[in-house]
């Protein structure tokens, strides 16, 4: 009664409450998908306006942009592929897997550009130290 049925075809089938969790999950996701894609496309827009007018920071809100983006479509699809799971009858294993799989992208993105900014950093900091030490000798 409260547990995972499996069809003839011996496919897993979550159950109402599951299904319950899962159509609010992809709700959830959704909403937040669209927030990046929405943030994404203005972040963007005012990024090119600031490279247009010579503004450093331009660029920077352009990459946000794309990032944000690019994450806000993947969160959609992944929350589709949630939501198919409640929509579909003897498939809920495939859109799971095809969700985690959009989840998958999302986070390795996310994690390759902290590996980037933590790589970045222990660059810079000896480099600052050294910037630092320069500085201070100077004015002495």
């Amino acid at each position: 009664m409260g547990g995972p049925r499996a069809e003839a075809s011996g496919e897993y089938e979550f159950n109402e409450t599951e299904n319950a969790s899962i159509t609010d999950l992809a709700s959830k996701m959704r909403f937040v998908g669209l927030m990046g894609v929405i943030f994404g496309v203005l972040l963007m827009v005012a990024g090119l306006g600031g490279c247009a007018q010579s503004n450093p920071g331009g660029l920077g809100n352009v990459i946000q942009g794309v990032l944000s983006l690019m994450i806000g479509i993947w969160t959609r699809s992944a929350a589709d592929a949630f939501k198919r799971i409640v929509d579909t009858q003897g498939s809920d294993i495939f859109n799971l897997m095809s969700a985690l799989g959009e989840l998958r992208r999302i986070y390795g993105l996310q994690r390759t550009l902290f590996i980037i900014v933590i790589v970045l950093f222990a660059l810079m900091l000896p480099l600052g130290f050294l910037f630092f030490a320069r500085a201070s000798s100077t004015h002495m």
